[in-house]
């Protein structure tokens, strides 16, 4: 069950990695405010892969595709209609909910 484990994490970790270094100069690190280097972009997928490495299939594919929709072009969201912002704060809620839910239980 261990190699499970840690397949599951690190093709998550890979995935959100991969994600978050698609558009360096205009992705979420950027918008939240910190400089975007790689070193940035690591710490940040190993602590979402932290939180949710551990939750069912259905969680991890949420954010997997609100990460990607969340990094995508402006330009290319804002023909379909989406706001980049509206995508990310989605992104928080869905990573930090079973945090807050397991801190107020």
């Amino acid at each position: 069950m261990g190699a499970t484990k840690f397949i599951k994490g690190a093709f998550t970790f890979f995935m959100l990695m991969m994600t978050v270094a698609i558009n360096t100069d205009k992705n979420a690190i950027t918008r939240l405010g910190f400089e975007p280097n790689y070193l940035v972009m690591t710490l940040s997928a190993v602590c979402i892969t932290g939180l949710i490495v551990h939750r069912g299939l259905a969680l991890i594919v949420s954010v997997l595709v609100l990460s990607i929709s969340a990094n995508a072009p402006q330009d290319f969201m804002l023909n379909i209609g989406v706001d980049r912002d509206y995508l990310l704060a989605a992104l928080v809620v869905i990573i930090l909910s079973p945090l807050i839910e397991r801190i107020i239980a």
